[in-house]
């Protein structure tokens, strides 16, 4: 079982650091985010720790399992799977100290009707996030140096990008995505487990399927994602137009020395979305 959880954290631990260097190598950015960086390493040892720990247990149990219990399992690690949706609101509670609400922003938006919690915080720069998969927690979360680059109105379409992501259920759906490969990722164990390997061919095979379903997890989501993020850019633009989503987003990527221009795994590049914005939606 300590074999299974070493084997399965460094799996998982290889491929964020792999992802960790190839943004660096990436990056335009001459000051890079250290508080942001901090809290991304945090995340990345804690995931590694639970997910190890989880499934070396899961090893223990597969062969009494019944079939249902299998989808148990795969809910629950999709959880910690999931982490910035479902677990960070918990994170943030425990920091209420590092965030602040905006009740003149919440009241503005709920006179739209939408009712999310608004935070602002110094914990990251440049950027905002939609957390939490609970109707009462779910939350926006919108770096405080934005403020003083955005205009009100360029300010809120970032907003309104986040509750995009809320109201067309994108937490949700990627929660499911995860449930599926995590499904697929305990029944490839399963098979392990019955091929009767000997101690070193199922440590080896305990690593690959750790850092399999690490890229997976971090890869097959991604791809949805980039989907979503054209999708939450239609919906702020349906309140403030295209050209002020489309300022809000320049002035972004001036502000991160060029992190959108640039895009990444999980967000298409700063012309694309650009281009999306000129989508006539049907």
């Amino acid at each position: 079982m300590i074999f299974n959880f070493f084997l399965y954290a460094v799996g998982y631990g290889l491929i964020f650091l792999l992802q960790a260097l190839i943004q660096k190598a990436f990056s335009k950015s001459d000051t890079p985010d250290e508080g942001h960086l901090q809290v991304d390493v945090r995340s990345v040892v804690l995931f590694c720790v639970f997910v190890g720990l989880l499934f070396s247990v899961v090893t223990q149990w597969l062969d009494s399992m019944v079939s249902y219990g299998h989808v148990v399992i795969a809910v629950l690690l999709s959880l910690l799977v999931s982490y910035w949706f479902f677990l960070a609101p918990v994170f943030y509670l425990w920091r209420k100290k590092d965030f602040v609400r905006d009740p003149e922003l919440e009241k503005a938006i709920r006179e739209e009707g939408f009712h999310y919690k608004v935070l602002f915080t110094d914990a990251f720069k440049s950027n905002a996030y939609c957390t939490g998969g609970l109707p009462n927690a779910r939350l926006i979360i919108v770096a405080n140096n934005l403020k003083k680059h955005l205009t009100p109105k360029e300010l809120r379409a970032v907003v309104y990008h986040e509750i995009g992501h809320h109201k067309q259920y994108h937490i949700f759906k990627l929660f499911a995505i995860n449930v599926v490969i995590t499904l697929l990722i305990i029944s490839m164990f399963r098979y392990l487990l019955n091929m009767g390997l000997s101690v070193g061919w199922e440590v080896f095979w305990v690593f690959v399927i750790g850092a399999t379903q690490g890229l997976m997890v971090y890869y097959i989501p991604a791809k949805f994602m980039k989907h979503m993020e054209y999708q939450a850019d239609l919906f702020a633009r349906r309140y403030f137009g295209e050209e002020t989503v489309r300022s809000a987003l320049i002035k972004m990527d001036e502000v991160t020395g060029g992190e959108l221009t640039k895009g990444n795994i999980n967000h298409p590049n700063l012309q694309k979305r650009l281009r999306n914005l000129q989508r006539v939606e049907s």
